[in-house]
């Protein structure tokens, strides 16, 4: 799990990074309108929100809490797959292994909501 878990926060640092300095370039809709113009960046836009919305199956599905899960899905639709990495990486400090880390349903901060 401790490889596992350098790569979520790597990841997350090199997710974090990267939006910090986008968005000192520019804004997200201006970009998106710009990448959404080219036929492969609609398709990567496509792709990106088919896999956000996996995530937030995903989610839906292993969250116990209602409340972290439905905060969860929303910030990834805002935030996109910084959220993935930093939810699997909150989930990981509790699992044993790759499985758990996917499939058990608990709650994320201990209560159930």
């Amino acid at each position: 799990m401790r490889i596992a878990l350098a790569v979520f926060v790597l990841f997350a640092i090199a997710l974090l990074v990267t939006i910090v300095i986008a968005s000192g370039q520019e804004d997200v809709l201006t970009a998106m309108r710009v990448i959404g113009g080219d036929p492969w960046g609609l398709v990567t836009l496509i792709d990106l929100f088919c896999g956000l919305f996996f995530a937030a199956l995903w989610i839906g599905a292993v969250e116990a809490d209602r409340r972290v899960a439905t905060l969860g899905i929303a910030l990834l639709f805002v935030l996109g797959n910084l959220v993935t990495a930093v939810y699997l990486l909150l989930r990981a400090r509790h699992a044993t292994g790759l499985r758990e880390l996917l499939t058990a349903r608990r709650a994320l901060f201990g209560g159930a909501g």
